[in-house]
């Protein structure tokens, strides 16, 4: 079992040591956490134009987790 089903999927904010997954597994958890975000979008904005462009309420709750996830998807590299 990897250190992610054992510990959940963390986004990266450059506060602590880096990944210790391979890259290419990091890059999938990513883009799976990235999907789950815009699929919770879809779902809670359901009466909205454009759901997905309007944060979810949990995202409005945890903003460093849900920033950080959105510039880890875009490939930025994390920094404190």
């Amino acid at each position: 079992m990897g250190s992610e089903e054992s510990t959940g999927f963390e986004p990266a904010t450059g506060d602590g040591p880096p990944a210790a997954e391979p890259a290419a597994a990091r890059a999938a958890s990513v883009r799976t956490a990235f999907e789950g975000l815009l699929q919770i979008r879809r779902l809670t904005g359901a009466g909205r134009p454009d759901p997905v462009a309007a944060p979810a309420p949990w995202e409005l709750n945890r903003p460093v987790r849900a920033v950080a996830l959105a510039l880890e998807r875009s490939g930025a590299v994390p920094s404190a």
